[in-house]
């Protein structure tokens, strides 16, 4: 199995001499781990819990085997490897087993292998709550967003959201413009902006978070990552707000990513639109919490209980 010496990880990554190596070996051979046939996220957990590191455990399941993209695309070989590492030196990144990887994510079945990050805020503090809902919100939907956001960033909570169109970017903005921090958890590479629209609320979240991704630098968005993207908001988090949303739609698979992870679901009821409360009132029927109001103080109880 192929490792470039430490000097060219050293170049390939823009760090300092003396920088930790051995955390890129790490993430290279979690890469390739998790690029081996019949390796998905559950499975390379369990060979890197019985194992103890992604590098022995990628020694021991085989070293032979061709690394292929897990979507049937074409090999990947050290030399594309190389060049997608090459970073610039602001880009982070963690893998599963690493101290700095989220306690939260840990804890899933099928945890992000690895994770890119960009940002001023890491490693992540504990006090997480995600805000999701439709990219064809109401006026009335965003003005709640960017309303609980602003009132629990002001309290020290963290907002995780998408960085979509709509009620992810109220709720982005509204933890940013009342000095808190947010995480945006993108479906592509760390290096792409998507929507390009708002390249501004990127920058900002950099300045004031991080922007973060389970995907390789230069993976374009694609319909089917942003299910498996929502997994990661909602896994981060202690409780998860669905303002809005119509059954069976993309803020659905969040709410079904919280009810599978046991996550408090919080929702808001008061959509003048009949269509955008379907999955608010649904929840209600499982189990969530109705927010009638822009009250943030069930939401902080349920956080202080939880804190360890």
């Amino acid at each position: 199995m192929y490792f470039p010496s430490d000097t060219a990880l050293r170049e390939a990554f823009q760090l300092q001499p003396g920088a930790d190596c051995a955390a890129l070996k790490h993430l290279r051979a979690a890469i390739q781990l998790s690029r081996l046939p019949g390796v998905g996220a559950k499975k390379f957990k369990a060979f890197v819990d019985l194992h103890g590191s992604p590098i022995e455990a990628l020694k021991i399941v085989n070293q032979q085997v061709t690394l292929t993209d897990s979507a049937g695309k074409t090999a990947l070989t050290c030399q594309q490897l190389d060049e997608l590492l090459n970073l610039p030196e602001a880009v982070g990144f963690t893998y599963y087993g690493a101290a700095d990887y989220p306690r939260q994510l840990a804890e899933l079945s099928e945890p992000p292998p690895y994770l890119f990050y960009d940002g001023t805020l890491w490693p992540l503090p504990p006090m997480l709550v995600a805000i999701v809902g439709p990219r064809d919100c109401s006026d009335e939907g965003a003005s709640f967003a960017q309303a609980i956001a602003a009132q629990l960033a002001a309290q020290g909570v963290v907002i995780v959201s998408g960085g979509a169109f709509g009620i992810d970017t109220a709720a982005h903005c509204g933890a940013l413009e009342a000095g808190g921090f947010s995480i945006l958890v993108t479906a592509t590479g760390i290096d792409r902006v998507y929507p390009a629209a708002n390249n501004k609320l990127f920058v900002q979240t950099r300045e004031r978070g991080c922007i973060l991704t389970e995907l390789l630098p230069g993976t374009p968005p694609r319909r089917d990552f942003f299910p498996t993207r929502n997994r990661i908001i909602v896994g981060l988090s202690y409780a998860v707000i669905i303002v809005e949303g119509k059954s069976r739609t993309g803020t659905w698979s969040s709410a079904n990513h919280a009810l599978r992870q046991q996550r408090q679901i919080f929702t808001w009821l008061k959509s003048p639109r009949s269509e955008l409360r379907e999955l608010p009132n649904l929840l209600i029927k499982r189990g969530a919490i109705p927010l009638n109001s822009v009250d943030s103080d069930p939401i902080m109880a349920l956080i202080t209980r939880r804190q360890p």
